[in-house]
């Protein structure tokens, strides 16, 4: 137990809510004590804000009040990179390791006020690196919680691929101690997946060459290093649950040929022996999620169970095809909607059916990873193993 509450995390274990929004919260353990019962009478907060760039900055402000030690003698906060619709991450240096570190305040809504577990995000990042040490995942360092956030602490990675994603510098002041601490940050949207390494590379090429395409040899790479790493996770017994471009973090190395990924957010991860419900992204979900899939109607075929591995394949080959393609867009057949499985099936037979101007420029053997990536069939689907042997990597 260090000394300001910080403590590293294992599976199910994480601090207890506090009695009150000005209480000190408690360690990270697995005992759970009982909290008060005046809890459940306290007000989250009286004024919501209205968009996430104001939801965000009221949620570090917040943070720096409720967990004040932590973000100011345990680490020492260095800039807000980013927020999206579930949390805001800071770029810190952990003081006892003297390592950089992502701090991701998660929001809690009003029900996870009491919550003695982690949320999902955490217990599956938790489970996932006790069984895979792969260096292509991010990596939980530690974790709590107090009355309106929880929190998690990862490795920091990815670089900045926008230059005009800062906004104005976040400035506030609190009290410690009976003394004011002011603080100021720089506050930036976040730029730092593959999603924003794409944008970036597209526009800088199309106002150079008047071609928006990603270079083959750079996309090759990160392909193979984003199939290594979702492979580690399959053979570690888990599926990601989740894969699309904005959940591959993206750094710059001396080789712009041979950029650096991590896979994140595993909100949706899970063991592989669980069934998965639904894909984190329906866009990138796999046919077999289809209301008339035989895959997904257990009244129709007992113990219908769809492998999450499998949808992950089919995920990891629609980001291949975003990233290969001109236009960068998902095929029209996705956007479009409205094709079942059985017509989906039937279209191409079995394979996804792409159309011709969508797949006119690709290498034919490139499409053909593809293909194989993204058949209808999870059964003709490739493999993870199968797909890093393609030819196309050779």
């Amino acid at each position: 137990m260090t000394a300001c509450g910080v403590c590293p995390i294992q599976a199910a274990q994480l601090v207890t809510p506090p009695q009150s929004p000005d209480s000190k919260h408690q360690e990270i353990n697995s005992k759970s004590d009982k909290t008060d019962s005046a809890t459940t009478d306290v007000e989250i907060t009286t004024t919501i804000p209205t968009n996430s760039e104001e939801k965000a900055r009221a949620a570090v402000q917040s943070a720096f009040k409720h967990s004040n030690r932590e973000l100011t003698i345990r680490f020492k906060v260095k800039a807000i990179v980013g927020f999206g619709a579930n949390g805001v991450i800071l770029a810190a240096i952990d003081s006892l390791s003297m390592s950089n570190v992502a701090i991701k305040i998660i929001y809690k809504t009003k029900s996870q006020i009491n919550q003695q577990q982690p949320p999902k995000e955490i217990a599956s990042l938790v489970s996932l690196n006790e069984k895979c040490r792969s260096k292509l995942i991010l990596r939980a360092h530690c974790a709590w919680q107090d009355w309106f956030h929880f929190y998690l602490v990862t490795n920091l990675f990815g670089s900045n691929w926008a230059t005009s994603n800062m906004l104005e510098p976040i400035t506030f002041k609190t009290q410690s101690s009976k003394t004011m601490l002011f603080h100021s940050f720089p506050f930036s949207t976040g730029a730092s997946d593959l999603w924003a390494w794409s944008a970036m590379y597209r526009s800088a090429a199309n106002s150079a060459l008047l071609s928006s395409r990603l270079p083959s040899h750079v996309v090759k790479h990160i392909a193979h290093s984003c199939f290594t790493a979702v492979s580690e996770i399959h053979e570690s017994g888990f599926y990601h649950g989740d894969i699309k471009l904005e959940n591959i973090l993206v750094q710059k190395t001396h080789d712009d040929t041979k950029l650096s990924i991590m896979i994140a957010d595993f909100g949706q991860t899970e063991r592989v022996e669980h069934r998965i419900m639904h894909y984190g992204t329906v866009e990138m979900s796999a046919p077999e999620f289809l209301p008339d899939s035989p895959f997904n109607n257990a009244g129709v075929i007992e113990a219908a169970w769809i492998d999450g591995r499998g949808t992950d394949v089919f995920a990891l080959g629609m980001m291949l095809f975003l990233l290969l393609s001109e236009t960068g867009v998902l095929p029209a057949v996705v956007s479009d909607g409205g094709r079942g499985y059985h017509e989906l099936f039937a279209a191409n037979n079995g394979k996804f059916p792409f159309y011709d101007d969508e797949i006119a420029d690709f290498e034919e053997i490139a499409l053909g990873l593809v293909d194989g990536m993204c058949r209808v069939d999870p059964a003709e689907r490739f493999t993870l193993q199968e797909a890093l042997k393609h030819e196309w990597f050779n």
